[in-house]
């Protein structure tokens, strides 16, 4: 038995009711409360009540939802609402773009399934625009793309195209952010269950995606709302093809691209399709989001 630290009366702890471990007692003499062991409430899940034998000691993750304390954001980020799909978003402050936090965790990884592992990491919910592009191009010099001379491609609110893997390493460098992982945009695009599509398993439509040629060209950013991804990506599937940092055969040079565009077939819209092309090539289908590490403590 436990004794009181005031008053030295040996008394009966209370349990976590789930795993029976001590969490503190009460001394029926002085009504004083004695931890023996601290109360932890995960900051992720917002669990109260759980004991420290609910958080894994080694990764200070909680076991019930297997997510780890959360740290402050990354530098020039504004913490905006939790969306509707649960996830907290960001506001980047250099180029003003929205991002979504994405917690660590597994998820299945390609057509086989097999366990992946991300750790947390911010990522855009847009692709980069016509209009933030714009202003990388104004205040470095950057070669524009061919496209703008289309007026079908060159709408502020449309995503760029035309842009190679370097153009996008380009940006991503100047406004202070990275290309995602391969493995960063997959698990974005599909979430936990491993979504077929980022929607879910329907077959693409007009709704969800652009794509197969239906108007010819990328569309507005917000045409296509209802096939967002598990934590509310916009255009993770068609508009366009958007680069990884990821190789895709080395030692063939190419990189990776992800998510089909506006000309893509339902198939290559698929989360789990995988495209590579040379980092150096301009296709009015290429596109690109932005990542941003999350700091680890």
């Amino acid at each position: 038995m436990a004794k009181c630290r005031k008053c030295l009366v040996e008394a009966k702890t209370e349990r976590c009711t789930s795993c029976r471990i001590r969490v503190a007692f009460k001394c029926p003499k002085c009504g004083e409360r004695a931890p023996v062991r601290k109360v932890f409430k995960c900051e992720a899940c917002q669990r109260e009540g759980l004991c420290l034998g609910h958080r894994e000691r080694e990764s200070g993750q909680c076991a019930e939802c297997r997510l780890g304390p959360k740290p402050k954001p990354p530098a020039g980020c504004q913490e905006q609402e939790v969306n509707e799909f649960g996830f907290q978003e960001y506001i980047y402050e250099k180029d003003q773009s929205r991002m979504v936090l994405v917690p660590a965790g597994d998820y299945p990884s390609g057509e086989s399934r097999e366990p992946g592992y991300e750790p947390s990491y911010l990522l855009d919910l847009w692709p980069v625009t016509n209009e933030r592009y714009h202003a990388f191009v104004k205040a470095t010099g950057h070669e524009a793309p061919e496209e703008w001379n289309d007026p079908d491609y060159r709408l502020p609110n449309q995503p760029v195209t035309g842009v190679s893997w370097e153009d996008g390493v380009a940006y991503a460098d100047w406004v202070g952010k990275r290309l995602p992982g391969e493995g960063e945009w997959e698990k974005a695009a599909r979430g936990i269950p491993g979504r077929l599509y980022p929607w879910g398993k329907s077959e693409p439509d007009e709704t969800r995606a652009n794509f197969g040629h239906a108007i010819g060209h990328p569309s507005p950013l917000d045409q296509h709302l209802a096939g967002r991804s598990p934590y509310g990506c916009v255009d993770l599937a068609g508009n366009v093809l958007e680069w990884c940092a990821d190789w895709f055969m080395e030692e063939r040079g190419t990189r990776v691209l992800r998510g089909g565009s506006w000309v893509s077939g339902p198939n290559i819209l698929r989360t789990t399709y995988r495209y590579g092309d040379t980092p150096t090539y301009r296709y009015p289908i290429f596109g690109f989001r932005c990542a941003l590490s999350w700091p680890s403590s």
